[in-house]
């Protein structure tokens, strides 16, 4: 079992270096842009590691805070985004489930590849913990705000294949239970090399993974990349 806690606390150049060969097209920004146009919104980035989604939202919003509970993540995410500090830019250390953030601050809420690990965390309830995140992003927003979460439905697939399991019990949580709507985009990943190709395969996604990229002798993955959004 990969630990992904160990990952994030740890290991953040890896982590980096990964989300930085994905979505090499775009599609993320642009589906993004058509659930509700970035230019010179407000936002906050949940659970932003590194700063993979800010990086992306930095060149149209107006303002952008990033969270993340991880010190170790928040200091790649500074790195990342040093040219942008003459900006309306934040970093702050925070667990989503309780931001130190005044309510009705910000238009847009993004939680990217977050709130999911609570299913394999807290197996038991994490239900109630991603209520928790939910309610802290709903209470952040302003009255016409958009919350918008993205999460993985599958890697090395084509189409989109959800996880089973607590995943699953998620996602449909929030379409069906929640109200959110819900498409989908490939983000696929693109490699410098094969042998990059999988020893980052291997270091996040696991040992039958990474034979599968050896086996195919391909410096792409595909990926399936899951947009929820709910407008207030």
């Amino acid at each position: 079992m990969i630990d992904y806690r160990k990952i994030y606390d740890s290991q953040a150049d890896a982590y980096d270096m990964l989300v930085s060969r994905e979505d090499h097209t775009g599609n993320i920004i642009n589906a993004l842009e058509s659930i509700r146009p970035l230019n010179n919104l407000s936002a906050i980035d949940l659970g932003a590691g590194t700063g993979r989604i800010s990086r992306i939202l930095s060149h149209q919003v107006g303002s952008l805070l990033a969270l993340d509970i991880s010190i170790h993540m928040l200091e790649k995410a500074r790195e990342n985004l040093a040219s942008l500090e003459s900006r309306e830019l934040g970093l702050v250390q925070a667990d989503n489930r309780s931001l130190p953030v005044k309510p009705c601050s910000f238009d847009l809420a993004i939680a990217g590849w977050t709130f999911g690990h609570f299913t394999g965390w807290y197996a038991e309830s994490w239900q109630s913990k991603i209520d928790q995140c939910l309610s802290e992003m709903r209470r952040v927003l302003k009255s016409d705000g958009t919350m918008i979460i993205l999460e993985t439905l599958g890697t090395g697939r084509k189409s989109p294949q959800p996880p089973t399991g607590g995943l699953a019990q998620y996602y449909a949580y929030l379409q069906e239970d929640l109200g959110f709507e819900m498409i989908w985009v490939r983000s696929d990943y693109h490699f410098q090399s094969l042998d990059e190709a999988i020893h980052l395969t291997r270091f996040f996604f696991g040992n039958d993974l990474a034979k599968t990229v050896a086996k195919n002798r391909s410096s792409f993955l595909p990926e399936c990349t899951g947009i929820w959004w709910l407008n207030l």
